[in-house]
C-alpha cells in the first residue's frame, strides 16, 4: 500500500454499504496511517497488545453464542441449586442436592469463560501472526476496522485505548480526543 488514500480505501471497504462514517473515522484512519511504522514494530515486539471488547464483540458478531448459552445456563443452574436447597430444610430433600447443582453451575460458568478466552485470544493471535508476516490487508488494515468499530483497542505501557481515542496514545502516552 502506497498512499493514505489507497489505505484508506481498503479500510472503509470493509464497513457494511449501508454504515456511515464521519470526520472522526478519518482522523482515527490518519493516526494510524502515520503511525504505521510504530504499531507494527510494537506488535511485533510485544510491545503493544491487541485487547478485545467482548460486549461490542458481542453486539457486532454473533459468534460468542457458545458462550452465551453457557453463561444463562449457569445463572439457571446456580438458581435451581439455590432454591433446591432453601427448599431441602421445609421438605425433606436432601441438601447436597442443592450444592451439587448449585456447583455444577459454577462449573459451566468456568467452563464458558475459558472458551470465550481462548477465541478471543486466538483472535488476537491470528491478526499479530498477519502482522509478522507484513499482510496489509489482512493485518493491519482488520486491526484498523476493528479499532474503529470498537471491538479492538490497544494496550501499550500508558495504559488502553478504545474506540473514542487516537489509537496512538497506546504509545505515547497523550490523552486527547478527535
Amino acid at each position: 500500500m502506497e498512499n493514505f488514500d489507497d489505505f484508506k480505501l481498503v479500510v472503509i471497504d470493509k464497513f457494511p454499504e449501508d454504515a456511515k462514517y464521519g470526520e472522526h473515522t478519518i482522523k482515527i484512519l490518519e493516526d494510524f496511517w502515520f503511525n504505521k511504522d510504530n504499531f507494527i514494530i510494537g506488535i511485533r515486539n510485544n510491545h503493544l497488545g491487541l485487547v478485545i471488547d467482548p460486549v461490542m464483540f458481542n453486539i457486532i458478531n454473533k459468534e460468542t453464542m457458545t458462550y452465551n448459552v453457557l453463561k444463562g445456563l449457569s445463572i439457571f443452574a446456580v438458581t435451581i441449586g439455590a432454591l433446591v436447597f432453601l427448599i431441602s430444610f421445609f421438605l425433606n430433600i436432601n441438601k447436597l442436592i442443592g450444592i451439587g447443582i448449585a456447583v455444577l453451575g459454577f462449573i459451566i460458568n468456568r467452563v464458558g469463560n475459558y472458551k470465550r478466552f481462548k477465541f478471543f485470544q486466538n483472535i488476537t493471535n491470528r491478526m499479530k501472526e498477519n502482522v509478522l508476516h507484513d499482510d496489509m490487508i489482512n493485518g493491519f488494515c482488520e486491526i484498523c476496522y476493528w479499532y474503529i468499530l470498537g471491538i479492538l483497542g490497544f494496550k501499550g505501557r500508558y495504559g488502553v485505548t478504545f474506540a473514542r481515542r487516537y489509537p496512538s496514545h497506546a504509545l505515547n502516552g497523550r490523552n486527547d480526543f478527535p
